[in-house]
């Protein structure tokens, strides 16, 4: 699903937690910030595997 796409589909935090659940990704609940205030609340850091990683972790 591209981003554009995602952005529609996700109406809260809680969409946002269970999105997370499901691809197993660690979730941390941060009680205020100013700077997630200015993004509706909500944020994410996405993080990709290098190429050596990702092989690696096949073998």
């Amino acid at each position: 699903m591209e981003l554009k796409n995602l952005q529609k589909h996700i109406h809260s935090g809680e969409e946002l937690a269970r999105l997370a659940e499901q691809t197993q990704c660690q979730v941390e609940v941060v009680n205020y910030s100013d700077f997630l205030m200015a993004f509706g609340g909500v944020g994410c850091l996405l993080r990709y595997l290098s190429p050596e990683e990702y092989y690696r972790d096949l073998l």
